[in-house]
């Protein structure tokens, strides 16, 4: 639907985006940009930033339901505080965010997507997933997948039957730290066993709905209980 050309500073503000392969794109060119306000929905890709230099492209306070991949790219996500108009919203998105190195995830709500932040085949990165709420994203919260370096902080994540913080396919180096996280039937988070170098986890509260089936912790086998963990 857009595309951005030239270093020109450009505001898109307010507008329905829908129905594209791509809602908004800088494509190869190096932009400055704010998108705030707008409603995109049922694109292929809702907003791609997929030149590393664009790191200046503002992504804060606009609604992505129903893409495919509501946002991909290297810049922030997030308008960098939980005051009106700064969150996004992604609803319904079959992956909410596909950050990319070194973008960081903050000051979002994600529900009922497939996935909401998915992290993969980076293998260095020091981006930060911190601040957002997740609820009942159906695969899982956040998908940290052959990559490494990702910092998960200080994020609320309540799921049913999904995962709220899942670490696959040898990743490494991955930091879980003061979140809260519940699950009813699913996994509060999820470490793959060919994923367990340099995991950290700390300041956690991991909460799993008593009588239920969930799993408070997957390492190796399921965990039901945090100090049966720890001792192991």
């Amino acid at each position: 639907a857009i595309e951005a050309m030239g270093t020109a500073e450009l505001t898109v503000s307010g507008n329905v985006i829908s129905g594209s392969r791509y809602g908004f794109s800088t494509g190869s060119h190096l932009v400055t940009a704010t998108l705030r306000g707008n409603e995109i929905s049922d694109n292929s890709t809702g907003v791609a930033v997929t030149d590393s230099r664009n790191r200046i492209v503002t992504v804060a306070g606009n609604t992505f339901e129903s893409n495919t991949i509501g946002y991909q790219g290297y810049s922030d996500v997030g308008g960098g505080s939980w005051d009106a108009g700064l969150p996004n919203v992604f609803t319904g998105n079959d992956v909410g965010v596909r950050a990319y190195q070194g973008a960081n995830v903050a000051y979002n709500r994600f529900e009922g997507n497939r996935l909401g932040v998915q992290v993969s085949d980076i293998w260095s990165d020091s981006g930060s997933i911190h601040h957002n709420v997740f609820v009942n994203n159906t695969g899982a919260a956040v998908e940290i997948s052959n990559s490494g370096g990702r910092s998960v902080v200080s994020n609320t994540i309540v799921t049913t039957a999904g995962i709220g913080v899942n670490v696959i396919n040898s990743s490494r180096n991955v930091s879980v730290r003061n979140n809260i996280i519940t699950t009813d039937s699913g996994r509060a988070f999820s470490v793959a066993t060919n994923s367990q170098q340099g995991f950290a986890s700390d300041y956690n509260n991991l909460y799993r709905t008593p009588g239920g089936e969930g799993t408070l912790v997957w390492w190796q086998k399921p965990f039901y209980d945090l100090f049966d963990w720890q001792v192991e």
